[in-house]
């Protein structure tokens, strides 16, 4: 796979530098879903999300593809779905695939986690937030609570004999709250290293620009600080939504986390996203697509090779 990035890419061989490689997380059959208008996702089938799911492995080939959400089907009804896609899923990457990307669901909440349990699931997306309005508003609990569940979530983890969980934890409101307005970045870091001191087993933190309004300035801060403080950037992760005032700021956001050693990315091959609970739909904008990133990073790799030449 490292010899076709350095295809599609165009990074010659004789480079001395290490230009580092992305890493996609999907996120297409969750925040893409999500995202769609209200008056669409009725007309979303189980079959149409197969065909995106065929798509995402057949033209994109990402390490990771979270498919949907164990949550009340009355609050997200297009997430009705997500466990009988989740067993098409696994059936199809065991038996047809050519690959073997590590499948995910999110669990909201403890409920959702020991459904989750129940069907075999083994590899879980769990959503807090820095903003404890946004969090009571998403998932109906305070940021207290959610780590209250998530204690209790990773003692059964860390009870498991097989120890073959693995888990992201998406972190909201990057520096912006819907509801609360800008977030202070020290507060931010101060969260972000509180998860990686108490949930040490969890495998990323995705750091999600929930209004897509993240600067780069502001961004730079919060992942030196983390960095800086002790938090591997393997396990650190961006979720970015894509404005187009805010293309620039995004891409001074991807080159600097590529620099910092930063690689994984949450991705959509749709043209929708956001957290359609919390944001009206006027303000939801879609996620990075594979598109946006190849064209950044393509531009990162060539004005990294010209640096080494010189």
């Amino acid at each position: 796979m490292l010899s076709n990035l350095n295809r599609i890419y165009n990074i010659p061989a004789n480079v001395k530098r290490i230009i580092n490689k992305p890493i996609f997380f999907d996120v297409s059959l969750r925040d893409g879903l999500q995202g769609i208008p209200k008056h669409r996702q009725e007309s979303v089938s189980l079959n149409d999300k197969i065909d995106v799911f065929h798509s995402i492995l057949f033209n994109y080939t990402p390490i990771k593809v979270e498919i949907g959400s164990i949550v009340n089907p009355k609050i997200m009804p297009i997430m009705a779905d997500s466990l009988k896609l989740h067993k098409y899923a696994e059936k199809f990457v065991k038996n047809v695939a050519s690959y073997d990307p590590e499948l995910y669901i999110v669990a909201p909440n403890k409920k959702g986690f020991d459904i989750g349990i129940e069907n075999g699931i083994k590899n879980f997306s769990f959503l807090t937030s820095v903003s404890n309005s946004f969090q009571k508003k998403n998932v109906n609990k305070t940021i207290k609570e959610t780590n209250k569940e998530l204690e209790e979530i990773f003692t059964t983890i860390n009870s498991a004999p097989d120890n073959e969980f693995k888990t992201k934890l998406y972190i909201s409101c990057i520096n912006e709250c819907p509801l609360e307005g800008k977030i202070d970045n020290d507060l931010i870091v101060h969260e972000i290293l509180n998860y990686h001191k108490s949930f040490p087993v969890i495998d990323e933190y995705c750091l999600s620009d929930t209004c897509g309004s993240l600067k780069f300035d502001d961004c730079k801060y919060i992942l030196d600080a983390c960095l800086f403080f002790g938090v591997p950037p393997t396990k650190i992760s961006l979720h970015l939504h894509v404005n187009k005032e805010n293309i620039n700021e995004l891409t001074k956001i991807i080159y600097h986390s590529l620099d910092s050693n930063i690689i994984r990315f949450d991705v959509s091959v749709l043209e929708s996203g956001g957290c359609s609970i919390t944001l009206p739909s006027s303000k939801l904008l879609p996620n990075l697509s594979y598109e946006l990133f190849n064209k950044i990073y393509s531009k990162y790799v060539e004005l990294r090779v010209q640096e080494d030449v010189m």
